[in-house]
């Protein structure tokens, strides 16, 4: 949830006017305020901090992987004529 806060924040930073263009610069904004508002209530005294775990799986592994791992999907076969 913080990574997707921070892009969304970096991406109104850089492009606020096409936010403002298409209509959507306050609902972002809001967006914005309510991860802010979340991770500050996350945090109930100065050594306490609430969040959520995920039991990591085979599966969910995999598909990690497929993110992490830049490869081309299918081998391309293509003939070059120099």
């Amino acid at each position: 949830m913080a990574y997707t806060a921070t892009i969304l924040a970096w991406g109104l930073i850089e492009f606020e006017d096409s936010y403002d263009g298409s209509g959507d610069l306050n609902k972002t904004r809001e967006l914005i305020k309510w991860f802010s508002d979340y991770f500050v209530k996350s945090h109930t005294s100065k050594f306490e901090l609430y969040v959520q775990v995920r039991q990591w799986r085979l599966k969910t592994y995999l598909l990690y992987l497929s993110f992490v791992i830049w490869k081309r999907v299918l081998p391309l076969k293509l003939k070059y004529i120099c």
